[in-house]
């Protein structure tokens, strides 16, 4: 089922639940689409740890992202990991989702997926790596994710070795704080499987019907009641 889809069968059932009662129904397709990303952060943070979900089904991928080159920064909390008066690699992906118990990030790395870069999102780790024989002088991208570039996330690449000169575009897969908004930009995107298990599509499904059903009533038993109401000072 696709996002669009998802949000069509939640308009179709508030729309069964009451019955024709409700004639100032107004709930657009973008609105839900917004709220069904919400309701599915909901459910990670819920069940994440949990045998109940599969972190994988919520991994969307992302090809083909250009790296850009940025200048040498002295007030970026990495600026010690960088060459005086030299750039760094950048990379900037949506933003992380921020409810998982974990790494964001599952792939950082070549277009062909053969050859991922481990992701630190503390900087503390960093020099950890930085301190081993083995892996101070390997790849590794830290994702800066305490700062906000246009609502995404910046990934900063370091000890590119062979690679700084070729490595002109990378692919990323992860878990999104917005899964609607990740392709956002790509035709025919809305053909795509929305990334969530069939079980917590019915969970996303069943909580937005049931919120907007409650809602649409109440509101219908408040306006009867103000209706009498004035009908009656008219009396």
């Amino acid at each position: 089922m696709t996002h669009n889809e998802l949000a069509s069968a939640i308009l179709n059932r508030v729309t069964d639940g009451l019955s024709g009662s409700i004639n100032n129904l107004s709930i657009s397709t973008e609105q839900l689409m917004d709220e069904i990303d919400l309701a599915r952060a909901d459910i990670i943070l819920k069940y994440d740890g949990t045998k109940k979900l599969d972190l994988r089904t919520l991994e969307q991928t992302i090809d083909n992202l250009p790296i850009v080159c940025q200048p040498y920064n002295q007030t970026l909390p990495c600026a010690h990991l960088v060459p005086a008066f030299g750039s760094v690699s950048t990379v900037d992906v949506p933003e992380l989702s921020s409810v998982i118990d974990g790494e964001s990030l599952t792939y950082v790395g070549l277009t062909n997926k053969q050859l991922d870069f481990p992701v630190f999102y503390d900087i503390r780790d960093i020099k950890r790596q930085k301190l081993r024989i083995a892996t101070k002088n390997k790849p590794y991208v830290w994702a800066d994710r305490d700062a906000s570039f246009n609502g995404k996330v910046r990934l900063y690449f370091f000890n590119l070795g062979p690679y700084e000169e070729n490595l002109t575009f990378i692919s990323v897969r992860g878990i999104f704080a917005h899964p609607s908004k990740v392709h956002a930009d790509v035709i025919n995107t809305w053909d795509q499987d929305y990334p969530a298990p069939g079980h917590v599509k019915n969970m996303i499904l069943d909580t937005l019907s049931e919120k907007y059903i409650r809602y649409y009533r109440e509101l219908n038993v408040d306006h009867k009641r103000v209706s009498n109401e004035q009908r009656d000072l008219n009396a």
